[in-house]
């Protein structure tokens, strides 16, 4: 029997929100105070119930990456997740499995070891399984950039009962700056039409989480070559 996908969930309450709607909070590379809120508690579920309870929500790292001349990566969804296929993204993530914990660096809370780098190392993990990157060199420039998230997300998946996507999701955003722009991927059944842009002529065509970002895409320039 296929063992059960386990992913990164933390509570779902007020105080972690920056609105009551959808939001994007830019940061300049800090977020200790929400982490010190929600990571004692963070842990690992099974997926299958982490996508049905929105008292919990899943972390999920999403890295917009910047070209030399301040372009940003975007491609068209392809791959399993039926509710953001066909969608254009400027964010290349996923969820965080037990594998991106590392003995040592959990949070001083957490009873299970689970700490902020956790969240960093899925990134670069993501990152590396979708495009030939070293993972040194991604790890080393990624910068965080804000905490996305969109319950009001309309994006649902028809066949089956439940929560939009954007109701059991929260993004950890960061930026990386890459010195070349000719990047190869890696999952190209997942990734196609992959080119980096300036401003896209038409937004709407993008998923919810990127249209939040691209509305503060000067603010990430700023940042990503800070």
């Amino acid at each position: 029997m296929k063992k059960e996908e386990q992913v990164l969930v933390i509570e779902n309450k007020a105080s972690i929100h920056f609105s009551n709607g959808n939001y994007f909070h830019f940061v300049k590379n800090s977020l200790d105070s929400w982490a010190d809120e929600v990571m004692p508690k963070a842990a690992f579920v099974d997926r299958w119930m982490a996508e049905v309870d929105n008292t919990i929500l899943q972390l999920i790292p999403y890295v917009v990456i910047m070209s030399p001349d301040k372009k940003i990566f975007s491609y068209q969804r392809r791959g399993s997740e039926k509710r953001l296929i066909d969608r254009f993204s400027i964010g290349i993530g996923g969820h965080i499995n037990p594998e991106d914990r590392r003995k040592g660096l959990g949070f001083k809370d957490n009873p299970y070891g689970i700490g902020w780098d956790t969240v960093r190392q899925a990134a670069v993990r993501e990152v590396c399984e979708e495009l030939d990157m070293d993972p040194a060199v991604v790890k080393a420039n990624l910068k965080l950039c804000g905490i996305v998230y969109t319950p009001n997300d309309e994006t649902a998946d028809s066949s089956k009962p439940g929560p939009a996507v954007g109701e059991v999701h929260i993004g950890i955003v960061y930026v990386l700056s890459v010195e070349n722009s000719e990047i190869k991927v890696k999952e190209e059944d997942s990734i196609i039409g992959y080119k980096f842009i300036n401003k896209p002529s038409d937004i709407q065509k993008f998923e919810k989480w990127s249209q939040m970002i691209l509305q503060k895409a000067d603010d990430i320039r700023q940042l990503a070559f800070y």
